[in-house]
């Protein structure tokens, strides 16, 4: 049973990766959406208030740009060490173990993650 457990180690933490990489998805384009519905409104009190406040407008848009971008690095990052801990897996488990292990927490992870963050 532990020798089970410890050639899953790479599989499982390889899931949890790829579980956060979506998580981060998610945050980065719920900011583009929220910018663009911003953008997009054409209310003329949302307008006058951006033409009266233009500077106090500025920063919100920079920010949600931030935010974007830290959250775009964060999903590659998590991607990449997926991959990584994927692969390791591979050289222990072979392909169809690693295959089955890896979805199956990722599944799992990727059902639970965001209800027990976004709820």
């Amino acid at each position: 049973m532990l020798a089970l457990l410890k050639s899953m180690k790479p599989s499982l933490i390889s899931g949890l990766f790829a579980s956060i990489a979506v998580i981060m998805g998610i945050m980065e384009r719920t900011i583009l959406v929220a910018k663009l519905a911003f953008d997009a409104s054409d209310s003329a009190i949302l307008k006058t208030l951006v033409e009266v406040n233009f500077h106090t407008f500025r920063y919100p848009v920079a920010l949600l740009w931030l935010l974007r971008t830290i959250f775009g690095v964060l999903a590659v990052l998590c991607n990449a060490l997926m991959l990584k801990y994927y692969v390791s897996s591979l050289k222990i488990n072979g392909a169809t173990k690693a295959t089955v292990f890896t979805f199956s927490c990722n599944f799992v992870l990727t059902v639970l993650m965001p209800h027990s963050i976004f709820l």
